[in-house]
């Protein structure tokens, strides 16, 4: 089909999991997202050959990320994303907060700390 029209649909099934972590520990928590979420296509059956892991480069990176990783699989077509996992740093709650004008930190009774939490999310089209 022209214009690989699996990856331009207008409507999609979509699964996302917004992960909350210590600022500090993102890097530590984004790695482990990337190699859960590349396993969990290895343990549905997936050929490791066809999956790769693609770090963005800084200026592709999406305004509110700090880092991302796409899954992509190698389809008739080429190398496409399944699966990106970004490190939202802290940009969606300190927004919410800023236009709410709710306090949206956490605070950890252990430390005796308050803080914005970061984001990790992985987030993949499930009908690809």
């Amino acid at each position: 089909m022209p214009g690989n029209f699996i990856f331009r649909t207008r409507e999609f099934e979509h699964m996302e999991l917004e992960y909350f972590v210590k600022p500090g520990t993102d890097e530590h928590w984004l790695n482990y997202w990337v190699k859960e979420r590349f396993n969990w296509y290895v343990k549905l059956g997936i050929k490791e050959e066809n999956l790769r892991l693609r770090q963005h480069s800084k200026d592709e990176l999406a305004h509110y990320a700090k880092d991302c990783y796409d899954i992509e699989y190698l389809f008739p077509m080429g190398w496409s994303e399944l699966e990106g996992i970004a490190n939202r740093g802290d940009y969606d709650l300190t927004q919410h907060a800023k236009h709410s004008g709710r306090d949206l930190s956490y605070y950890d009774g252990e430390s005796n700390e308050r803080y914005i939490p970061y984001i990790i999310e992985p987030s993949a089209g499930v009908d690809r």
